[in-house]
């Protein structure tokens, strides 16, 4: 379908005069952001990208902690203990 509609192009564009690389430069090649601004933005993103995750982890790894502080014991009751209570 795809290569149908790119053919369709280079007829129209035909029939209208155009030459090749006119055909190229409206319909598929144009520069609408320069590459350096291209590149820039791509490696701002990966950035922001990269803290957000960390951040993410910090504060899972400090919520998943033990449960117990650290240096205390378990708890000893156990079903046992309820069943001899009267």
């Amino acid at each position: 379908m795809l290569l149908k509609n790119l053919v369709q192009f280079y007829i129209i564009g035909k029939d209208l005069g155009l030459t090749k690389k006119e055909i190229n430069q409206i319909f598929f090649f144009q520069k609408k952001i320069p590459l350096s601004i291209g590149l820039l933005i791509i490696l701002v993103v990966s950035i922001l990208t990269f803290f957000f995750w960390n951040i993410i982890v910090l504060i899972y790894l400090e919520n998943s902690g033990a449960v117990y502080a650290q240096g205390t014991k378990y708890s000893s009751i156990s079903i046992n203990d309820f069943k001899n209570r009267k």
